[in-house]
């Protein structure tokens, strides 16, 4: 690991530490809505987005002080020991129980953090884990092993949880009007505020989801699936006069809704944080489910199923599957009934219910 670079001057390092703090509420708040984010890979430039856009006077500071490639450098190497916060926190303990000391006014956090560091990454240099421990203290400081309460968050596994009123808000309205209208395959954006006001607090993002639906039992059917799980299949695309494709499908409630995750991943899935907040709106009711959903392990996951997809291919190809067999059972009509294909997104998060206000379509 390179060295941390600490900053030249204390206004600079008091920046940083102020944005390693925000990193660190960030982090806790995203692993109490979802428990995959325990010791988690994490993109820093995303994270770097998310932070900015959380503190927006903050971020005005660090770009004015021209500190933006230095703190990016410094968040990376906190990612890093936030990856094995787990190892961490058992070497802590283990330190502090070394130390026979009772009184946590007179524990000496560094040198506890420092044995705790240097067991976690045994191969690091001396100067690489003194550099470390102030940005480890930060990114432990709220640990009880710091505290006189002894003992370990529980943890929970996240779960789909699903909400129904029968309630349409305008701009669920004006999303079904403006679905007979739009491209077919369409799903749309919102903002939380757009939701219906009773199911706005159980909505833990900025932005949700709005799947129209045509048929009214179809809300009533999704709330009563006890499917949760992110299923995958091929689905072939014809597209008018061009080249046809055959993207993976991202599947939910046993199939009968698909997500094109390729397609839609710059301007719907980037936007979330720790759910996937979906508004399932039929002509009476809105139906909605929420979806545990880290985006860094989700993409992970899903390039690693197109490998396999691919490497299906091959095979049934190799064995002598004619190539129009294998395409053909990947059309539409192979689908059952009321199975929903969403492959583009208009954004209306930012747009009143007013008709000259909505996009043009």
């Amino acid at each position: 690991m390179h060295l941390l670079h600490h900053s030249p001057n204390e206004p600079v390092e008091a920046l940083i530490q102020s944005g390693l703090q925000h990193a660190a509420e960030l982090l806790d708040s995203l692993l109490n809505q979802n428990s995959d984010y325990q010791n988690a890979r994490i993109d820093a430039g995303t994270f770097i987005s998310w932070l900015m856009e959380d503190h927006p006077a903050w971020s005005q500071k660090l770009a004015e002080f021209g500190s933006s490639e230095l703190f990016t450098h410094r968040l990376k190497g906190f990612l890093t020991l936030a990856q094995r916060r787990d190892q961490l926190l058992r070497h802590l303990a283990l330190a502090k129980s070394q130390l026979n000391c009772h009184d946590v006014d007179k524990l000496d956090k560094r040198g506890v953090v420092r044995k705790a560091i240097q067991s976690t990454f045994p191969r690091w240099s001396g100067e690489t884990v003194e550099e470390s421990i102030g940005d480890a203290v930060i990114l432990l400081g709220g640990s009880r092993l710091f505290e006189t309460a002894a003992g370990y968050p529980v943890k929970h596994a996240p779960q789909v949880q699903r909400y129904m009123v029968t309630e349409i808000s305008p701009k669920l309205q004006a999303a079904r009007k403006l679905a007979n209208a739009v491209q077919p395959d369409t799903c749309f954006l919102v903002s939380r505020s757009d939701a219906p006001r009773s199911l706005q607090e159980h909505i833990h993002e900025q932005v949700a989801v709005v799947v129209p639906l045509t048929a009214k039992s179809d809300a009533p059917w999704i709330f009563h699936c006890q499917d949760g799980q992110f299923t995958y299949r091929e689905v072939l695309i014809e597209d008018g006069d061009g080249p046809i494709s055959i993207p993976l499908l991202v599947g939910l409630e046993r199939g009968r809704i698909f997500f094109d995750y390729e397609a839609l991943r710059e301007r719907l899935f980037n936007k979330l944080r720790a759910e996937l907040p979906v508004l399932y709106v039929s002509s009476e009711a809105t139906m909605l489910a929420t979806y545990p959903f880290q985006p860094f392990a989700f993409a992970e996951n899903f390039y690693a199923e197109v490998t396999n997809f691919q490497m299906g291919w091959e095979s049934d190809i190799s064995h002598g599957m004619p190539f129009e067999q294998r395409v053909d059972g990947l059309r539409r009509n192979r689908f059952p009934c009321h199975v929903y294909v969403n492959r583009f997104v208009e954004d209306l998060a930012h747009h009143s219910v007013s008709g000259s206000a909505l996009p043009d379509v």
